[in-house]
């Protein structure tokens, strides 16, 4: 898989100026994403919303001929970990596997988890949809989903495939700006949405010393 320019398509709902900002603030410097912002789908339930919203990002891939593509929520943000060979590296790599799905940062929700290099790794399960790669094997799955208006969309592209994988260190973490249009839990809770992906991250980090000892 050559990749030139990644195409990337940033959800946001048009009344949210402030987070779209910030969000393209993320990508200014950086050439190696193209990019397109899709107005959201409003919905009396945020998660409906999102996933209509990601439906609408598949047909566009689709409709382009886009054998993989960069889905970000307005409130990605890179961290100090973020370098444009480490994603392209990974991207190929993570193809070469037969991944349907590649996570820049998580925070949290895996049960089991197995290292595939030191710094990309095999999840059951995931939480957060800011930053993720989505491989083309992937798209009909996607479309053919009835999404169920009671759970997360996370939870839901978990439950459609078993290939899912996550990069450490993240090179994506989640802006909080004081609200959420998608998880009530989430706003009302910040402490817990500010903490969680450095749980994650921590939990991974044993992993990673663990496999570095073992097999470096």
């Amino acid at each position: 898989m050559d990749i030139l320019c990644l195409p990337t398509y940033i959800i946001n709902l048009k009344k949210r100026t402030e987070r779209l900002t910030h969000v393209l603030n993320e990508f200014k410097d950086k050439e190696e994403f193209k990019i397109t912002v899709i107005e959201a789908v409003e919905d009396s339930v945020g998660a409906a919303g999102l996933w209509k919203s990601m439906i609408k990002i598949i047909n566009l891939a689709i409709e382009n001929n886009e054998d993989v593509i960069v889905l970000c929520e307005d409130d990605h943000q890179f961290t100090k970990n973020y370098n444009k060979e480490f994603l392209f590296e990974n991207i190929v790599d993570a193809y070469n596997q037969g991944a349907d799905i590649l996570c820049g940062g998580i925070s949290g929700g895996f049960g089991h988890v197995l290292p595939l290099t030191k710094n990309r790794f095999w999840i059951d399960n995931y939480w957060c949809n800011q930053f993720i790669v989505i491989y083309k094997s992937f798209y009909q799955t996607m479309l053919e989903t009835e999404f169920d208006r009671t759970k997360k969309v996370d939870n839901t592209l978990s439950e459609l495939t078993s290939n899912k994988m996550v990069l450490y260190p993240f090179i994506s973490e989640q802006k909080f700006f004081g609200y959420s249009d998608v998880t009530k839990y989430n706003q009302d809770h910040p402490e817990w949405t500010q903490n969680r992906f450095a749980m994650a991250s921590e939990k991974l980090q044993v992993i990673q010393e663990v496999y570095r000892y073992y097999y470096e």
